[in-house]
């Protein structure tokens, strides 16, 4: 359902973007963000990495910054896509890690 991956093309507007404490995730403040189509774009800029995230982990992004919770984000995740709580938390969990992992959230 969501996947961050890099991207090597480059040449696109940013937006900042604030921080959100109440999910426990808030983007790291050297990452940049774009909200696109289908999705949303990442710019690590001390690492000059570019991620990509598709609709859903555009979505999840989207709600991480606006500092929703866990159970909010879920609760729109399951009414926007065709998705059971449980698979919600799951690719929730799923991403919020691999956004921690390539440094784009801090916990």
């Amino acid at each position: 359902m969501s996947a961050a991956r890099p991207r090597a093309e480059g040449g696109i507007a940013l937006m900042t973007h604030a921080s959100s404490p109440s999910t426990g995730w808030r983007p790291a403040p050297d990452v940049v963000a774009r909200q696109m189509p289908g999705g949303a774009v990442l710019v690590h800029l001390r690492r000059n990495q570019i991620f990509e995230l598709n609709e859903t982990g555009g979505r999840i992004w989207a709600l991480m910054v606006e500092g929703r919770s866990s159970a909010d984000i879920i609760s729109v995740l399951t009414s926007e896509f065709a998705v059971t709580p449980a698979d919600a938390e799951r690719e929730l969990l799923a991403l919020a890690d691999r956004l921690a992992e390539a440094g784009l959230v801090q916990r």
